[in-house]
């Protein structure tokens, strides 16, 4: 018998009279119908016989298996899932937080001290004294343990020490000494000569310049000297058209002179200024090297010498002798101290 693809298989089944038991799940099917067998490999219509199975290849279906409009994909015997999809305890997801990452916000080594609680509250470490930084409450934090410095173990300031001038003496004076004599002291330290003179000649009139030394905090568990200027010292000789004066560099203080003599006395000086610090931490006074400053009257006919406060010990005042004829200055030296932290 011959078969076509449009009404045989059809006339095989009714001719059997019966309907074949072949569809999925055990369903009704006759055969040569879409999802059921093929006979002698034709299928009714259009369908396609694949795997001796009737399917429609119609555009838009490319699976090339066989399909069932009453099968539900739910409760195919064959399917399964991997087990191991939901249960892999090595599996992550993209909200794992990496605890070493410097952005997160839980992170216990976050540079700024704050941490984010699970409730969204941001918090604040509490303040540490000694680790250098200056927290809230702190009046200062030098990251120490030494507790007679500038800040304390507790990271308070206390009471600072203070700047104090001991072992006063008077030095020798160059030049004349044949007239009134004069002689003061700042409350602090001399910082200068002004005054005035006959232009490179000899000197008329002199007062001292003085600077008050503080100690004050440096701001790193330590201190360091401030100066401002003070009052200056009465003026001693005859006023003249020609004013000088004679004052160290910011931070530095008198510590002798260079001087320079005529026939009569004194005729000219040069300062000499060394700069004044204290060790932060153990509050010694230190006196540095001194330097000659500019020429103060004549450079006169001889070389005087060179006047110095004693080792360890800063200018405080002027002292001298006036010449009896016109009043102008013959003879100088210098009051000096020790200073001291205490």
């Amino acid at each position: 018998m011959k078969y076509n693809r449009f009404g045989s298989v059809a006339a095989i089944a009714f001719v059997a009279g019966m309907l074949v038991q072949c569809g999925p799940a055990g369903q009704d099917c006759t055969p040569g119908e879409e999802g059921c067998e093929c006979v002698l490999a034709e299928c009714n219509g259009d369908l396609q016989c694949r795997s001796a199975i009737c399917v429609d290849l119609t555009p838009g279906d490319t699976s090339g298996e066989p399909t069932s409009g009453t099968s539900n994909p739910t409760t195919d015997p064959t399917a399964s899932t991997d087990p191991t999809a939901s249960t892999d305890p090595t599996a992550t997801t993209d909200a794992t937080t990496d605890p070493t990452d410097p952005t997160d916000p839980t992170d216990p080594t976050d540079p700024t001290g704050e941490t984010t609680n699970p409730t969204g509250a941001t918090t604040i470490d509490p303040p540490v004294c000694g680790d250098g930084k200056v927290d809230p409450g702190e009046d200062c934090d030098d990251g120490n343990q030494v507790d007679g410095d500038a800040c304390t173990n507790d990271c308070e300031t206390g009471a600072a020490p203070e700047f104090v001038l001991i072992e006063h003496a008077p030095t020798m004076v160059l030049g004349g000494k044949d007239g009134p004599s004069f002689g003061e002291e700042c409350s602090g330290a001399l910082r200068g000569i002004s005054g005035s003179e006959e232009p490179a000649a000899y000197i008329l009139a002199v007062q001292g310049e003085c600077t008050d030394v503080t100690l004050v905090a440096d701001g790193q568990g330590g201190y360091a000297f401030e100066f401002e200027d003070g009052a200056a010292l009465p003026s001693h000789g005859v006023g003249g058209a020609t004013a000088n004066s004679a004052i160290c560099p910011a931070g530095q203080v008198v510590t002798g002179f260079q001087a320079y003599l005529d026939s009569i006395g004194v005729s000219g000086f040069q300062l000499l200024c060394s700069p004044l610090t204290v060790d932060p931490n153990t509050l010694a006074v230190k006196i540095g090297a001194a330097k000659e400053q500019a020429l103060f009257g004549g450079m006169g006919t001889m070389d005087g010498g060179e006047l110095a406060c004693p080792a360890g010990h800063v200018a405080t005042g002027i002292l001298g002798f006036l010449y009896m004829a016109d009043n102008s200055l013959i003879g100088l030296g210098l009051h000096c101290a020790k200073p001291v932290v205490q």
